[in-house]
C-alpha cells in the first residue's frame, strides 16, 4: 500500500468526469462506488457517459449485487450530483487514477521461435485478410531468449492492433499499396534502410544486459 500512495504522488488528480469517461470506456467493467450528494450510494460500473464535451455529463450506471452480478437496476444520474466515486478493491487504481497513462509492469513468459513465426504469419494474414494486400510475412533475425522472443511476440500483436486501425483510412492503405509490402523487425539500435518497408525496432538485448549488471552489483 506504501509503495501505491507513493506512485500516485506522481499521478495528476482527475476530475470526476475523467474518471468516469475512462471507467466507462474500458472492456472489463471498472467497479465503482459512486455516493450522490443526497446521500446514497450505489456499487456498480459505468455504462456510459454522454454530454462530457459540453462540461455536463450525465451517466448510466449498472448497479450490482454483492456477488458482483448485474441487478436489474441502470441508473441515469448526473455526473454534478455525483459526490465522490471509489474505485473497488479488485481493480487496478493505479492504472485507472493515472486514466491509463501508467500501466502495470509487463511480464514475460518464455516462448519459442515458432510461437514468433506463427505470430508473423497471423499478422500478415490478418492485414491481408482485411484489406486485400499483399503483405509479406515480417522479417527479423530471432534472438535466442526466450523472454525477447515472447517479447516480440506481444509487441507483434499490438503492431497488428494499430496496423488495422491505421488501414482503415483509405488514404492510408493507397499510401500502404504504393510504398510498402514488407515488414522488417529489428533487435538492434542501429538502422540501416536497405529497401521500401516500414521498421520497427526492438531493442531487447540491452534491457537484459542493464538487468544482469544491475544483478551484478546487488
Amino acid at each position: 500500500m506504501e509503495i501505491l500512495h507513493t506512485k500516485l504522488k506522481n499521478v495528476p488528480a482527475a476530475s470526476r468526469l475523467e474518471l468516469l469517461v475512462y471507467a466507462a470506456a474500458q472492456e472489463v467493467p471498472v467497479v465503482l462506488k459512486i455516493v450522490t450528494n443526497a446521500g446514497s450510494y450505489y456499487y456498480g460500473y459505468a455504462l456510459n457517459v454522454s454530454g462530457a464535451k459540453m462540461g455536463g455529463g450525465v451517466m448510466l450506471f449498472q448497479v450490482i449485487n454483492q456477488q458482483n452480478g448485474a441487478t436489474i437496476g441502470i441508473l441515469h444520474v448526473d455526473i454534478s450530483s455525483v459526490e465522490s466515486v471509489e474505485i473497488a478493491a479488485n481493480n487496478d487504481a493505479f492504472q485507472i487514477l493515472s486514466l491509463g497513462w501508467v500501466q502495470p509492469a509487463q511480464s514475460y513468459t518464455v516462448s519459442g521461435r515458432l510461437d514468433v513465426k506463427r505470430s508473423f504469419k497471423t499478422l500478415a494474414d490478418t492485414i491481408n485478410q482485411a484489406y486485400q494486400l499483399q503483405l509479406k510475412e515480417p522479417e527479423m533475425k530471432l534472438p535466442e531468449d526466450g523472454n525477447a522472443l515472447n517479447r516480440i511476440i506481444k509487441l507483434t500483436q499490438i503492431i497488428q492492433q494499430t496496423i488495422v486501425e491505421v488501414l482503415k483510412e483509405e488514404d492510408a492503405r493507397i499510401s500502404w499499396q504504393t510504398k510498402y509490402a514488407k515488414l522488417i523487425f529489428l533487435d538492434s539500435e542501429n538502422l540501416e534502410v536497405k529497401e521500401k518497408a516500414i521498421y520497427f525496432i526492438f531493442i531487447f538485448h540491452s534491457v537484459i544486459l542493464k538487468l544482469l549488471k544491475f544483478r551484478q552489483s546487488n
